[in-house]
């Protein structure tokens, strides 16, 4: 039955980006021929202007190209605030300046706020049924500051409230956030096999940062975390009382330069975190180091080749279970899919290929009457992948880690409002060699 779907949603795919009427972003001037003299934005209703030009890598007096104009369209579209994005270069009419050119930013901006149905099943369990509703502004003040509010019942019960503001200060550009939570959450341990124990938790976390440039950030979390057991079992928490009063402090680098966030074609993302977990009630704690680096290299015509190293580890003898690590979860293993890896610690390395089949086009439907869900953009891609991972235990011979690989191929379409769909047929080590047909939502990296 997933095999037809998928193919019919193929056949309607590809129907749908050839059928329609479509604007792909162009170029009328000679390449590197201009100087840029000013900078003008259409379309921004809401959105303030600087929200804008501060993503730019480019500023007045820069020579224009055709790779920092596409380049900078795909930062812009990458905000998540807006449908359709274009860059057009309009030559200064004056004999004294027939080398300077402006640009001209058009936008036309995404429905930023919305009231949505949550349903779903956890880790892909069926008998797993979650539903709730939720409340999202992703673009408020014009300002891109998010704001969400989530309601959830059924299998771990969740209260939600999240805020980030990206420019708290624009003159120090200086950002933050807050979240609050309130959840109930199952038992995801295949070590400690206990379907009826959960974590009551109550958490409260507040971050402030400082964008150092249009790539580059360094910010310090604090956060508080209670964590209580529903069932008395010693050995679970760090706590002898079956409940851990936790402040953790995170410091976290990030460098960011890739061009499409859902689905890079160029850049780098780096990210390393230094977290320190201390529960007061019996004076002790720990460290966790994580590191995420990813490379988007571009290698003959518009194929790309991507790169990901991962790492989760603590320093401690005993780490309590709320904090194990796991593959098989939220974070997937192409070639064994519904594996499911737990530790204290993990490592992981994937290469992907992508080669574009349908480059990234511009849908205009001038039929619905919202201006909001009149420009769609799609794009597909065929993916060839391979991966390498595993998780391990304080007193694990490393020497002797048994390392879960997989490789194939795929489709991935980039769908409109930030969406990537994968369908995908993955092989396997450690007696995975039959194969497995896949789809998920969201890139791999």
């Amino acid at each position: 039955m997933i095999k037809k779907l998928s193919i019919l949603f193929i056949v309607f795919f590809l129907s749908l980006t050839s059928q329609s009427k479509q604007s792909n972003q162009t170029y009328s001037f000679p390449d590197s021929t201009y100087y840029l003299k000013n900078i003008i934005i259409h379309g921004n209703i809401n959105t303030l202007p600087f929200v804008i030009t501060r993503e730019l890598t480019f500023n007045t007096d820069s020579l224009i190209t055709y790779s920092d104009l596409t380049y900078n369209s795909e930062r812009i579209y990458s905000l998540g605030i807006f449908t359709k994005v274009e860059l057009t270069v309009e030559p200064f009419d004056s004999l004294q300046n027939n080398s300077v050119a402006d640009i001209h930013i058009k936008v036309v901006e995404r429905l930023s706020y919305i009231i949505y149905p949550i349903i779903g099943t956890r880790d892909r369990d069926a008998s797993k049924l979650f539903y709730g509703v939720g409340f999202a502004h992703t673009n408020f003040r014009g300002r891109k500051e998010y704001l969400s509010f989530e309601l959830i019942r059924g299998v771990d019960p969740t209260i939600l409230i999240f805020h980030n503001n990206p420019i708290l200060n624009l003159e120090h550009n200086i950002f933050g956030n807050f979240k609050m939570l309130i959840e109930e959450r199952s038992n995801r341990s295949v070590k400690i096999k206990a379907d009826s124990l959960s974590f009551n938790t109550k958490l409260l976390s507040a971050t402030l940062g400082k964008r150092y440039s249009v790539f580059t950030r360094l910010s310090l979390s604090l956060e508080w975390k209670q964590i209580k057991l529903n069932y008395e079992i010693p050995n679970f928490v760090t706590s002898p009382y079956f409940k851990d009063n936790i402040f953790t402090t995170m410091l976290e680098y990030n460098y960011d330069s890739r061009d499409l966030i859902e689905y890079p074609s160029t850049g780098t993302f780096q990210r390393f975190q230094i977290y320190n977990h201390f529960n007061p009630d019996v004076v002790s704690a720990y460290q966790r180091f994580f590191i995420d680096t990813r490379f988007y290299k571009p290698i003959f015509g518009k194929t790309v080749l991507t790169s990901r190293f991962l790492a989760n580890i603590a320093q401690q003898k005993f780490i309590p279970l709320y904090d194990h690590v796991y593959f098989g979860y939220q974070d997937r293993l192409q070639g064994h899919y519904y594996k499911v890896l737990e530790g204290e610690h993990l490592i992981s390395s994937a290469f992907e290929l992508h080669i574009p089949i349908i480059e990234p086009t511009y849908i205009h439907l001038e039929e619905i009457p919202l201006d909001e869900f009149k420009d769609f953009r799609f794009a597909t891609n065929f993916a060839l992948f391979a991966n390498s991972s595993t998780t391990w235990w304080n007193n694990d011979n490393l020497s002797k880690l048994p390392f879960y690989s997989g490789y194939g191929f795929g489709f991935h379409f980039l769908l409109p409002y930030s969406i990537v769909f994968k369908l995908e047929y993955a092989f396997g080590n450690h007696g995975m060699n039959k194969g497995e047909f896949l789809w998920d939502i969201g890139a791999s990296f």
